[in-house]
């Protein structure tokens, strides 16, 4: 019996070669799901700065053959390439590492003298670390 490889496989693969050749220091997990309604590729990689992740979603955009329309409920081709594989939805996941988020906290009490276990320091640290210009990214390149 001949296994069919999906759609969904063949874009991971062509997306994992890619972020291998772009970015060859960077550790990603690249998978695939198919299910009713679709399929899509999560690539997962952490501790990554905002500004290597919008070149990722940049790189990689052509794989994913258009967009939700949460307005009017509808999903719009609007990237259709015969020549390459693609899905329906591309999620690009850059969680905080248990390190990453000792330093993030570090930061936060040093930084803006507030003791990190208030309520709401994980929301404000979850700013801090998805938006490129922040204090904390500053404070890394420093």
């Amino acid at each position: 019996m001949t296994r069919t490889v999906t759609t969904a496989a063949l874009a991971a693969k062509a997306i994992r070669a890619e972020l291998k050749e772009h970015f060859p220091s960077i550790k990603f997990k690249v998978r695939s799901e198919n299910y009713t309604g679709g399929n899509s590729v999560n690539i997962d990689t952490n501790d990554l700065h905002p500004s290597v992740i919008s070149k990722i979603k940049l790189l990689v955009a052509k794989y994913q053959y258009g967009s939700f329309d949460s307005m009017n409920d509808i999903y719009e081709y609007t990237n259709c390439n015969d020549n390459i594989p693609q899905v329906k939805y591309l999620f690009v996941n850059n969680p905080m590492s248990d390190e990453m988020r000792t330093t993030m906290y570090a930061h936060i009490t040093g930084y803006y003298d507030v003791a990190c276990y208030e309520n709401g320091v994980d929301r404000f640290a979850h700013r801090l670390y998805h938006n490129e210009d922040s204090s904390f990214w500053k404070s890394l390149a420093a």
